[in-house]
């Protein structure tokens, strides 16, 4: 069985175009209609309340925000996991100078969501430079994004910004060659940032990280290529190494 995790400001109805039926598709805590926030959580308290979410699982996927709590989760509560398939991924910052830095822009950033509202984020957000692969894609593709993402409840991805934020996540760098599993760091081609960071996993993976490179596409390779995550998902379900550096 596989557990999906979605990225931030995202939904389950991501991995539609990836995901099998029946297989597990959550809402990651602070997202949805109604969302998930435990209150007074830290990032290893989140993880520990999404434990359930590892048993019976044995590969968990994960896009960005959804790809660093499926790692974290994976690192603290392994359970009969086999394989996680990560899509943009960083395993965290590691200068903690940098990292309180970090935390302080992401609040800041939340705070912005309370004053402007939620459709004025999601505009913003959708204009970064990491997205600026994803318009090529069709009209219709995008407006399903922007329905994922305006769906959501303002107070939640507020929440889930500060509180899940990089600069909160504990760096596991150093784990990442203890890891009881298979990491395998989907990244696009034109996605330099997380391609260099997921080449820096293999590096230090002590041979538990495999990276695929997808050509043509940026940071959410699900969106922009769902057959390339498609086939590293089942890779990985069956256990198998794909090892090649691109998996076109």
């Amino acid at each position: 069985m596989i557990g999906w995790l979605h990225g931030f400001l995202g939904a389950p109805a991501q991995w539609e175009g990836v995901a099998g039926a029946g297989e597990a598709r959550w809402w990651l805590p602070g997202h949805g209609p109604s969302p998930w926030m435990p209150p007074g959580a830290g990032f290893d308290e989140v993880l520990d309340a999404m434990a359930p979410w590892v048993e019976g699982r044995r590969v968990l996927v994960g896009y960005s925000l959804g790809a660093r709590l499926a790692l974290s989760l994976a690192l603290r509560h392994p359970g009969e996991l086999r394989a996680v398939v990560l899509v943009g991924v960083t395993p965290g910052i590691e200068d903690p100078v940098e990292r309180a830095q970090r935390a302080a822009a992401d609040d800041a950033l939340a705070a912005t969501i309370a004053r402007d509202g939620l459709d004025r984020f999601v505009a913003r957000w959708e204009a970064l430079p990491l997205f600026a692969t994803q318009r090529a894609l069709g009209e219709e593709t995008r407006a399903a994004q922007r329905a994922w993402r305006t769906q959501n409840d303002a107070a939640g991805i507020a929440w889930a910004l500060a509180t899940l934020s990089t600069g909160r996540m504990p760096p596991l760098w150093e784990r990442l060659s203890t890891a009881s599993f298979t990491v395998h760091a989907v990244t696009g081609e034109r996605d330099e940032k997380f391609t260099r960071i997921a080449e820096a996993m293999v590096q230090r993976g002590g041979g538990r990280v495999v990276h695929h490179r997808v050509a043509g596409v940026g940071h959410n390779v699900a969106l922009e290529d769902p057959a390339a995550v498609a086939r590293v998902v089942a890779a990985a379900a069956g256990d198998v190494r794909v090892g090649a550096p691109s998996v076109r």
